[in-house]
């Protein structure tokens, strides 16, 4: 029985066309036939197969609630405004929770990737000179002695030997053997059930959330 408005399951009833309110045993058979019409609006939702029983979940939930508005046009306006404007956002919440593959348990999931060379690249040019200059000094009758030779007096013979040698060396190593090393840490350092608790939280049923957005669409006198 309403009070202020009407209550939701009076106009289910209406577009379901039955001339009567009928009882709640039926109503499994009254959303059926509303709901099409009562979400005969465009708005995208993250499943087109469970879109429909996701519709006529909101309408039991709120079947004997009265609408928050003084018609049934305001108040559909106001109700179908909400899903084309809000469930972009909802269906992402959705898609993150039965999508996205991950293990709630891994606190820790880090693959890094390095490269390595085998060997250092050497690219260059070295020079290397040795130059010498030798005498070979000889006196078979050194009259001046042994400083006599070393100072070039009273020599028999002299020979000298000179050299000037320039060595150079190309240095080209292009050849780099190159490895790549991958290290993988996958882990926890807190507690199983700690990690398990944030992970409910994470995934708190989203259909709850939106009905509690929808509320502000009805007066609520019934709980």
């Amino acid at each position: 029985m309403s009070r202020y408005t009407t209550q939701l399951r009076y106009i289910c009833e209406s577009l379901a066309g039955y001339e009567h309110s009928v009882g709640l045993g039926q109503i499994d058979d009254v959303l059926e036939k509303s709901v099409d019409k009562i979400f005969d609006f465009q708005y995208n939702y993250y499943d087109e197969d469970r879109k429909r029983d996701f519709e006529k979940m909101i309408l039991r939930h709120f079947y004997q609630e009265e609408i928050g508005f003084e018609t049934y046009g305001a108040w559909k306006l106001a109700f179908s405004s909400w899903f084309i404007e809000n469930m972009e956002y909802y269906n992402k919440l959705y898609l993150a929770v039965t999508k996205y593959d991950f293990n709630p348990l891994n606190e820790i999931d880090v693959t890094t990737t390095r490269d390595i060379d085998g060997s250092l690249k050497t690219d260059g040019k070295t020079t290397s000179k040795n130059k010498s200059d030798n005498w070979n000094l000889y006196s078979e009758t050194p009259q001046g002695g042994l400083e006599g030779v070393k100072s070039n007096k009273y020599l028999t013979t002299a020979q000298n030997d000179t050299s000037d040698n320039t060595n150079e060396e190309i240095l080209d190593n292009k050849n780099i053997e190159t490895r790549n090393e991958v290290v993988k840490e996958q882990g926890h350092r807190t507690s199983y059930i700690k990690l398990f608790t944030e992970y409910l939280k994470g995934i708190k049923n989203i259909d709850v959330l939106i009905l509690q957005e929808l509320e502000k669409f009805f007066i609520g006198l019934y709980l």
